[in-house]
């Protein structure tokens, strides 16, 4: 589970851009869109299932879901040393 992610100098993105899955206290869509995980690595508990990107067009929208799973990938197939930076904070 993604909780937090990080990115600088990938593709379009040269100073740092963070995202969080840290749901905040709107309880408009809390039934459908919020999950609650016991987690040492949070404070709050409570985690967003999804996340919309929304922004013109050229604003690096793809960009951040490409950073994303090219994360994935690297951690799938245990690959430490690659040519990107990324800190991510997941939890199993």
């Amino acid at each position: 589970m993604l909780i937090n992610f990080s990115i600088s100098n990938y593709k379009s993105y040269r100073f740092k851009n963070d995202i969080s899955f840290v749901a905040t206290k709107i309880k408009q869509y809390e039934e459908s869109n919020i999950s609650l995980i016991d987690s040492t690595l949070l404070t709050k508990n409570r985690i967003l299932n999804s996340l919309l990107f929304v922004g013109a067009n050229s604003a690096g929208k793809t960009n951040m879901l490409k950073a994303i799973s090219d994360y994935a990938k690297a951690a799938d197939f245990g690959i430490e040393d690659v040519h990107f930076e990324f800190v991510a904070h997941c939890k199993d």
